[in-house]
């Protein structure tokens, strides 16, 4: 039985967070399908995590996984990893720990992580801005509860939502 918990569609490549199991073992994984020009799917590699992948964006370079996993591949990364083009795991860590990585989204060279984890670097925080090369954004506001989903405004800002009353300080009601 599998579980897909993800779904992205980047440049002919199907890429799902599942989780399943298979002959009496349970394991995670984040998988690729290509989609080839007879629109047949065909199974592509699959790489290894020890947590679920709940989410997958990408810039068109660079793909990233967000989930509950610490390891990928049997190498640290807890909650996110990036791997390039080709399918290589890349070193970039987003320093978010204590919990899961719900949503992730893009916009230009930054990308903004969202989850139930409760620190990212040393903010007690829901939700993280980082740029593409890993570096913790300390101006974003904290966010005191869970964040789900995230999207990119296109002019530099963002919109969460999700279960929390507070952003930076001020009220906000989920949104």
């Amino acid at each position: 039985m599998r579980f897909i918990y993800s779904l992205k569609f980047i440049l002919m490549i199907l890429i799902l967070g599942t989780q399943y199991s298979a002959t009496g073992q349970i394991g995670k994984a984040f998988n690729m399908w290509g989609l080839h020009d007879t629109c047949k799917i065909q199974e592509g590699p699959r790489y290894h995590t020890n947590g679920i992948v709940n989410a997958v964006v990408s810039d068109g370079t660079t793909t990233y996984i967000g989930g509950s996993f610490t390891e990928v591949r049997g190498e640290s990364r807890l909650g996110v990893a990036a791997f390039d083009a080709s399918g290589n795991l890349l070193p970039f860590t987003a320093n978010v720990s204590g919990g899961e990585v719900k949503t992730l989204a893009i916009d230009g060279n930054k990308l903004i992580v969202g989850g139930s984890f409760t620190a990212a670097g040393a903010k007690d925080t829901k939700a993280a801005l980082i740029d593409t090369s890993g570096n913790l954004i300390t101006s974003f506001p904290e966010v005191n509860g869970t964040v789900y989903t995230a999207i990119s405004d296109g002019a530099g800002g963002y919109f969460i939502g999700g279960r929390f009353s507070k952003v930076g300080g001020l009220p906000r009601n989920n949104l």
